[in-house]
Order: structure tokens, then C-alpha cells, then sequence
């Protein structure tokens, strides 16, 4: 034999055949002739769309065609092979496989060719399954060969694209059948939900089924076709379902009335369905409603069918998503426009006083923010949540920014709040108008206030609970609806507050039967606290409220409590009991008293206690029989929180009288200079001791060293305390009542009358542990400023004045830059003589600049130097004058003097007990020279340089805190002390022109 290799080229023909087309070819004709001729048979005996053929029966029955080849029977792989390939009935079936058999056509090519025939027939019921079912065979036979196939030598070996390239049916031929098949699918799944009815069962079946088959292309494509760029079928079932949602959303928009069921043949149903336009608010409350319903549908009835693909595509969320923002695009564009044009129309509709109709219009807006609110309550912040979780898991950062729906209709609810405020004030004041009409009677057996306080706040409640109802996906824009809406309850409260008050000041006044009506009004004002409070708290507190809401709320508490201490105070008017208490302090004569009186004034005997105690029994005879009928009046009818705050405010007023009217009233002589300065201070009174309480000084101790951490935050002391006594709405500053020519100072022994008589009213007030209790009396304000002025009362006129110069720094400070005058520049040097120890102060008035003055023609100013200090009378210095004034110079508002003057102080006296009080004045020839301005320059501050060459600011008046006026009402009780009275006059002086000049 010779080795080498035989190839044999067999061509086998039958006789007659030799022209005929191939075999594959006559195959493909006759399975493509049964196929159709089947189909039309069919359709034409069922008038349907279903396909039934043969052996498989009906083709809704092939997806057993996997389960029954991969059934778990032992068999040949022929008959396994064979399981899927069954595709017509019996009859016509052995008439395909004996032509295959006979003229050896392969069963990938009868695969195919059955493939390329059911692609016509996509949209029929069933066919998708069982195209799904061929196709992932056919990706089978064609990734890996099977054993019949592994017999034929052509097949060993290659690639599925190798395979694919040497079929029968062609390469190309059979990718362009896949290509259409998956346009065709795309085209249906783009309008999955009018291809596919959800009322259809079958039809959901073969939505699925498309799927899988979408699936069976793209692995196609990937790894029998290897195409790199091969869509996956996640993508593409994404890109079709969100084509499918816009083409629903248009839809579901341009036929909106017809499916708000308002098409009809009536004519009210055409008129309805005339108004659902997109003008109109009714027509996107239905879209929102149209926009949930596909919402929901799509999660109950097309998210199961088409859960594949879980953690690449979910259908509720993306139809979620995309709905949400096609709404939002069409709403923001609508929004845009009506806001462009109701700016001009509703400012015009409210002067023309159609506030029910711009408030009804607000409510339509309301509605359909709230509609919007709940759909995105309810399908897109679960999934920002989610979203937000899953980004935490798998540790990245994501911001969840709000949604921008609610900046779209903040003005339509800004503009509701503005109407609702002006409702609600007239609901206020018809409600409290008809009350007043019922004469306040009680809203229910149990309750002691009437019917408007509950009205007001239920009108302020229903308009907090639809506040409610809007949510706060914007938390920036909640804070401003929230700060808008406290505004208009401050509004509200402060208006019927008001009125309540007024009618309060008359009906008390007016007595008898109108007292149980002013009880009443007590505790309508304690009840409209209670209600805020409420009110707040459902708000969200202090935890959820925003910040400037909070405080507005908070501030409106406290005002509506200095409204029930207003309101209180007119029921606790003691003046008259004060002021016969004085009288009878006065009249009780002096108290014997032994050998320790000379010690101490607390260290007294048996008799003198027992002494001391009916003399102040007798004080307060006035006040106790006051006060028991007062209490006895109001705690018929007042609420016990009422009755509590009562007892406290009259407390406070009794310790506050017996301070200013019993220890410190002012005599006629400095009268006016005080009311002078109460005028200048706008009428407002304050508690004389009140800064050294608040800084929490010793009052008991001297008031040089107790008050003197007070001294450095003398002006916010001052205009704080101001606005409280103001709204305690006590007396004036001095009283007509006060000045008497017959005043005079209390002794030490009225003193200590007064000692046992505040601790008798404490006992009073708290009445064995049934009234107040004794820690809140002690740490009364009210009771430690009367405790500290006795304090004072009882120091020397010397110690007081040291006291006044050491803890009064800022004498000289502006309040604000009307108060200024002018400025004056001086050069001060200090001198000790080292042998006798005096101390030589020597002041130059160098010059005045910028002086207010008008007219300045007759202008006439001087400068006036004064050393005020204790030991003197107005200045220290032993055979030395106590003040100087320079030459006048007429006619200029900046005048020049260049006068040196010299002050003594003697070796005991101390430089830093003394200050320098410079004034400019006007000379004139008839009746006392006019003050232009005045200024304080303390000598302790030059101590250490021992000259100082400055401009001093002069200013209207000297400022003094509370310690300050303290002590100045215990010097002015000492009418007979030349140096006090002198030193009251020095420190109380102003300029009383309102004008510059």
C-alpha cells in the first residue's frame, strides 16, 4: 500500500431531479405551506388569532416543551432532542420529518425554518412562549453540539458562529430574521399596556414570554453572534417600559375628561367636560388622580409580569419616577404661568373686598398641593429612602435634595395665610362680639371662661391642621409657611388680647354685678395662654418648630402673660393702702428700746419684738384689708392658675409699694426734676435696686461693694428693666399722690418697723404653706430691692456718694447720637504735695467745639467745672471753692477759653472717691442760664498717668443704671442734708429742649 491521502466526492442525483432546487429548499416551501394553510384553516373555522397545530396542540402548551425534554426519564438523546421539535399534529408532522429523513435536511435547519414561520404570527396569542422555547433551543444546539451531532465529522470542533455560518437556513439570512423579530418586540413592549390589557390574563402570559424571548435574543447576540456592543435585555426592556409611560402619560393627559368618566351625552356631562382643561385646577386634581391609578396598575399588574431582571429594572419604580416627573414638568409650566398672572389680579380683588373669593381660590390651590403631597408621600419618597439605604450599604455619599413642588405653590399658600389671617380677625372679633352680647358666659358647666377663646383658637386649628396636611418635603419652605402662619396667630392672639383687655379696664372699674364679668375675662386671658401653648406644641415644640417661628411664639407667651399681669394689675391697685401705710409708719412713734438697740438694730428684746410687731401690724393694717377683700372677690370665679398669678402680682405690687411709696417717695422739693426725667424716659418705671438683683449682689451688704459688678452693663439693665415695668403697668415714676410738703426721711427706728412688717406680709402671702411658697418669695426681685434699698437707707450720706462714683463708670455714655451736644477739650494734672499730702487738681478748659445751640447770634456759652466727691458739698476740699466757670463768649458754637482752675483735696480724702463734672452753659442776663450739655471725667482713670488731655463728648443728660437711681432716691430723702440735696441736683440736671439747641 502507498500512504497518503484519499479524498472521494460522492454526488448522488436522482434520476428526473437534476434541475429541481435544492432539498433544504422544497423543505423550507412545504413546512412554510403546512404552516400557513393550517393558520388560515383555523382562523377561518374559529374566526380567531390562535394558532393551534398539530402533535403540540395548541401552542400555549409549548413552554412544556423544555420541561419535557429536560424531564427526568431515561432516554436517548434522540428522544430528548426530538422533544421540542414537534411542531405540527400527527399527521403532518410524519409528513415533514419522513421528507427531512428521506432527503436528509438537519433539525437545526427545520428549527429555523419553523422560527422564520411563527415571526409572522408575533402578535398571536401563545406565540411569543413558543418562539421563546425555539429560539433558547436553537441558541442551545448551536453554543455546544449534541451527540447526534458529534457523529458527523463537519461538527467536531468550532464555535457557535462557525456553526451558525455552515447552517443551511444563513448566517445572514437568519440575524436579519433575529433583527426584526427584536424591532417587532420593541415596538409591542413600547405599548405593553394596549398590546397587553391588564383585564386579559392570556395577553399577560405572553407579555412575559416576551420577555424571555428579548432575554433568548440578547444571549443570542452575545455569544453565538458575538457582538461586543449587544444590548442587554434589562436595557432594553427599561428604554421600552419608559417610551410605554410617556406615550401613556400624553395619552392619559390629551383624553383626561373622557377618562374622568365627564364624556357622556348629557349636557351637564359636556359642560363638565368643557371645564377639564388645562387651565383649569379641576383638570390636574384628575391627572393626579388619572397619574396614581397608572401608578398603581403598573405595580399590581405589570410589575410581577415583568420582575426578570430585579436588580437591574423594577417597573413600579420606574413608572413611579418617570409619571412623577412628566407631572411635574406640566405642573411647574402651569404654576409658572398662573403665579405671572394672579400677581396682578388678586392684590386688586382684596382691596375690592372679595376676600371669600380669593380665599376659596387659595383652597383649590391647597387641594391640589395636597393631592401632589400624597402622591409623592406615597411612590417617591419610599424610594429615595431606599435609594438612600442602599447607598449607605454600600458606604457612598448621596444627597436626597427636596422636591421642588412645594416652591411652586408657596405662593398660593403664602396668599391663603394672608387671606385666612384677615378671616380669622374678622371671626375674632364677631366671635367676641357676640360673647359680649351673651355677657361671657361660661363655654361649659365645668369650664370658667367663655366661648370666644375657644372659637378663636379653633379657627387658628383648622388652619394649623391643613398647614399640617401640605407635609414638609421642603423643609426651608415648611419654615417659611410655618413662620407665616405664627405671624398670623400673633396677629390674631394680640387682637383679641386687646379688645379683651379694654373691655376688662371697664367692666372692673364699673364694680358690682360687672366684677363676675371681669373674673371671667381673667380667665379667658389665663386661657389663651393655655391654648397657645397647645397650639405650639402641635407645631412641633422646641424641636421641630423653626427657629424664628419658635421665637415669635415664644415672645408672644410673654407678651400674653405681661397682658395678664396688665390685666391683674388693674385689679391690684394698692396705691391708696400704700400710702396710709406710710402715714401710720410715720405716726407709730419711736420704739424704746435697751442697751443693745445701740449695737444693732436686728439684736431687740422680747418687749421690743412684741413692740416692733404691733407697730407693723398697724402698717399693714390697710394693706391686709385690702388685699383679703380682693382675694375674697376674685377666687369666686378664677381659674387656679388664675388665682395663683393673682397672688403672685400682688405681691410683687405690695413689696414694690412699700419700697416706693412707704421707704422711698420723693419730696416736693426735687419733684419736678424727677418728672422731669421721667419724661425723658417715656414714662416707664423701674425697680430702683433692680440691676444688683439681677447680677445676684449681696443686698444686705454696703451698696460700694455689693453693687459693684452691676455697673458694667448699666444701660441694658436699664432699658431692659423699662420694658418690664411698662408692661406691669404700674404707677408713674412720681405720682401727683407723692409729693407732699410734709415728707420726711423714716428713722431707724421706722426702719425696723419695716424690717418686721415685710416679714409679717411674707408670712402673709404665704399663709402656712397654702399660698406662695417661701423660696419663690425670697427669691423675689421685688423683695431683695426693697431689702437692698434698707441697706442703703441706712448708710451715711458719704458712703453713698463713694458708692454712686465707684459703681457709676459710664455716667458719660451716649444712648444715641441725637443725645450729643458738643465736645469740650480739657487738660487735668494731679499733683501731691509730699509734706502735707494734699493733692492739687489742676483742670485747663482749653476750648468748646460744635456746640447745639440756636440762635447762635445771642448765644452766650461758658464752661463749668464742679469736683463731686463725698466730704464737701459739691466738691472735696478743705478751704478750696468747689467750682469754677469760665468767661462767656457770645456768638460762636466752638469758643475758645484757655482757663486753668485748681482743686484741693485734703491728705484723707482719696482721688478715686472724686470725678470731675463738666458743663457748658448758656449766660442769661434774666432767669436761671440754660444747660447745654454735661459730662463726667472720674479721677480714678488719671490715677496712674497723673494727666490726661482729652475731648469730652457732652450729652443731654448723665446716665445712671439702677443702682445708680437707688441711691439718688435715698439722697433726696434727706431733704435737710445741704451736700446730698446739692448732689441730687448735680446728677438729676438735663437739657429739657426736645430740639438740637
Amino acid at each position: 500500500m502507498v500512504s497518503g491521502t484519499i479524498r472521494l466526492h460522492i454526488n448522488v442525483q436522482i434520476s428526473g431531479e437534476e434541475n429541481s432546487p435544492p432539498y433544504h429548499l422544497q423543505y423550507a416551501c412545504l413546512h412554510e405551506t403546512l404552516f400557513h394553510n393550517i393558520y388560515c384553516e383555523t382562523h377561518h373555522r374559529d374566526d380567531s388569532d390562535k394558532v393551534d397545530i398539530g402533535g403540540v396542540g395548541s401552542i400555549d402548551a409549548s413552554p412544556n416543551f423544555l420541561s419535557a425534554a429536560s424531564s427526568g426519564h431515561r432516554g436517548s438523546c434522540v428522544e430528548v432532542a426530538q422533544s421540542w421539535q414537534v411542531y405540527f399534529e400527527s399527521n403532518t408532522q410524519e409528513i415533514v420529518e419522513e421528507f427531512a429523513r428521506r432527503y436528509g435536511v438537519d433539525r437545526l435547519y427545520q428549527a429555523m425554518t419553523h422560527f422564520s414561520c411563527l415571526t409572522t404570527r408575533l402578535t398571536c396569542p401563545g406565540v411569543p412562549a413558543v418562539l421563546s422555547s425555539l429560539l433558547a433551543n436553537i441558541n442551545a444546539q448551536l453554543a455546544r453540539p449534541t451527540i447526534i451531532d458529534c457523529a458527523n465529522a463537519e461538527n467536531l470542533g468550532g464555535s457557535a458562529a462557525n456553526r451558525l455560518a455552515t447552517s443551511n437556513f444563513g448566517r445572514d439570512r437568519f440575524i436579519r430574521l433575529i433583527d426584526q423579530l427584536h424591532n417587532s418586540l420593541r415596538i409591542r413592549l413600547s405599548n405593553y399596556r394596549s398590546a397587553f390589557p391588564a383585564s386579559q390574563p392570556d395577553r399577560l402570559r405572553d407579555l412575559k414570554a416576551c420577555v424571555d424571548l428579548l432575554t433568548s435574543i440578547a444571549f443570542f447576540r452575545l455569544k453565538v453572534q458575538q457582538s461586543a456592543n449587544a444590548p442587554r435585555a434589562a436595557a432594553v426592556l427599561r428604554d421600552c417600559a419608559r417610551n410605554c409611560l410617556r406615550a401613556t402619560y400624553g395619552f392619559v393627559r390629551d383624553n383626561c375628561p373622557q377618562l374622568s368618566g365627564c364624556s357622556s351625552s348629557s349636557s351637564a356631562s359636556s359642560s363638565g367636560a368643557a371645564e377639564l382643561n388645562p387651565d383649569s385646577l379641576n383638570f390636574w386634581h384628575r391627572m393626579v388622580e388619572l397619574v396614581a391609578a397608572v401608578i398603581d396598575e403598573d405595580r399590581a399588574v405589570y410589575a410581577p409580569v415583568l420582575n426578570q431582571f430585579p436588580q437591574q429594572f423594577q417597573l413600579s419604580e420606574l413608572s413611579a419616577i418617570v409619571l412623577w416627573e412628566l407631572l411635574c414638568e406640566d405642573l411647574d409650566a402651569v404654576l409658572k404661568q398662573r403665579r405671572q398672572s394672579g400677581e396682578n389680579q388678586q392684590p386688586d380683588r382684596r382691596r375690592n373686598g372679595e376676600t371669600a373669593a380669593a380665599t376659596n381660590t387659595g383652597c383649590e390651590y391647597l387641594n391640589l398641593l395636597i393631592r401632589t403631597q400624597c402622591l409623592y408621600d406615597k411612590y417617591i419618597c419610599p424610594l429615595q429612602k431606599r435609594q438612600q439605604q442602599n447607598a449607605s450599604q454600600q458606604q457612598q455619599q448621596t444627597t436626597v435634595l427636596p422636591p421642588a413642588f412645594p416652591s411652586w405653590f408657596e405662593p398660593f399658600v403664602l396668599s391663603w395665610l394672608a387671606d385666612m389671617e384677615t378671616a380669622s380677625l374678622e371671626f375674632v372679633r364677631s366671635a367676641y362680639a357676640r360673647d359680649r352680647r351673651d355677657g361671657f358666659q361660661r363655654s361649659s358647666e365645668h369650664a370658667r371662661f367663655s366661648t370666644s377663646v375657644v372659637d378663636t383658637i379653633a379657627q387658628l386649628g383648622q388652619c394649623h391642621r391643613v398647614l399640617q396636611r401640605l407635609g414638609t418635603a421642603d423643609p426651608q419652605v415648611a419654615a417659611r409657611q410655618a413662620g407665616r402662619f405664627a405671624e398670623s396667630v400673633a396677629k390674631v392672639l394680640r387682637e383679641y388680647s386687646q379688645v379683651m383687655r379694654a373691655d376688662f379696664v371697664s367692666t372692673w372699674a364699673a364694680g358690682g354685678a360687672s366684677t363676675s364679668t371681669a373674673r371671667v375675662l381673667l380667665n379667658n386671658a389665663q386661657q389663651l395662654r393655655v391654648q397657645l401653648h397647645q397650639l405650639y406644641e402641635s407645631m412641633g415644640g422646641d424641636t421641630e418648630l423653626p427657629a424664628e417661628s419658635r421665637q415669635l411664639l415664644q415672645g408672644l407667651q410673654e407678651e400674653l402673660g405681661e397682658s395678664l399681669d396688665a390685666i391683674a394689675g388693674q385689679a391690684a391697685t394698692i396705691r391708696a393702702s400704700a400710702q396710709e401705710a406710710r402715714r401710720a409708719l410715720i405716726s407709730c412713734g419711736c420704739i424704746e428700746t435697751g442697751p443693745a438697740r445701740k449695737n444693732s438694730v436686728h439684736q431687740t428684746s422680747t418687749a421690743q419684738q412684741q413692740q416692733l410687731q404691733e407697730a407693723a401690724d398697724a402698717v399693714l393694717r390697710p394693706l391686709v384689708d385690702f388685699l383679703d377683700g380682693a382675694l375674697e372677690l376674685l377666687a369666686a370665679d378664677c381659674e387656679r392658675a388664675v388665682l395663683r398669678r393673682l397672688l403672685k402680682r400682688l405681691w410683687r405690687v405690695t413689696v414694690r409699694c412699700l419700697e416706693m411709696l412707704v421707704l422711698l417717695p420723693i419730696s416736693a422739693g426735687l419733684a419736678s426734676r424727677f418728672v422731669a426725667e421721667g419724661l425723658q424716659q417715656g414714662g416707664t418705671t423701674r425697680s430702683p435696686t433692680m440691676a444688683v438683683i439681677e447680677q445676684g449682689g449681696d443686698v444686705n451688704g454696703r451698696a460700694g461693694v455689693s453693687c459693684a459688678n452691676a455697673s458694667a452693663n448699666g444701660a441694658a439693665i436699664h432699658s431692659a428693666a423699662a420694658r418690664r415695668w411698662q408692661f406691669w403697668g404700674l404707677v408713674k415714676l412720681i405720682p401727683d399722690s407723692w409729693l407732699t410738703e410734709t415728707q420726711r426721711p423714716l428713722t431707724r427706728d421706722q426702719c425696723s418697723v419695716l424690717l418686721v412688717a415685710i416679714e409679717t406680709i411674707k408670712q402673709y402671702f404665704h399663709a402656712d404653706g397654702h399660698g406662695l411658697k417661701m423660696a419663690y418669695l425670697e427669691r423675689s426681685p421685688e423683695l431683695r430691692s426693697l431689702r437692698c434699698s434698707l441697706a442703703l437707707y441706712s448708710e451715711t450720706t458719704d458712703a453713698l456718694i463713694k458708692a454712686f462714683v465707684a459703681t457709676q463708670a459710664s455716667q458719660d455714655s451716649l444712648i444715641s447720637a441725637e443725645d450729643k451736644t458738643g465736645e469740650v477739650s480739657v487738660q487735668v494734672d494731679l499733683f501731691k504735695h509730699d509734706a502735707t499730702g494734699h493733692v492739687k487738681i489742676s483742670v485747663r478748659v482749653v476750648s468748646a467745639s460744635d456746640l447745639l445751640w440756636h440762635p447762635l447770634n445771642s448765644f452766650r456759652p461758658y464752661v463749668e467745672v464742679a469736683l463731686v466727691g463725698p466730704g464737701c458739698e459739691q466738691g472735696g476740699g478743705v478751704g478750696s471753692k468747689h467750682s469754677f466757670t469760665t468767661r462767656c463768649r457770645k456768638g460762636t458754637d466752638s469758643p475758645k477759653y484757655n482757663e486753668l482752675f485748681h482743686f484741693i483735696l485734703d491728705p484723707d480724702s482719696d482721688p478715686e472717691w472724686f470725678e470731675l463734672q463738666i458743663s457748658c452753659r448758656h449766660y442769661r442776663l434774666t432767669g436761671r442760664d440754660r444747660l447745654v450739655g454735661l459730662t463726667v471725667l472720674q479721677l480714678r482713670e488719671i490715677l496712674d498717668e497723673g494727666s490726661c488731655a482729652c475731648w469730652c463728648v457732652l450729652s443731654r443728660r448723665l446716665q445712671r443704671d439702677s443702682i445708680g437711681e437707688a441711691i439718688l432716691r435715698v439722697l433726696a430723702q434727706r431733704i435737710e442734708d445741704r451736700v446730698a440735696m446739692q448732689f441730687v441736683r448735680l446728677k438729676c440736671e438735663l437739657r429739657l429742649e426736645p430740639q438740637a439747641g
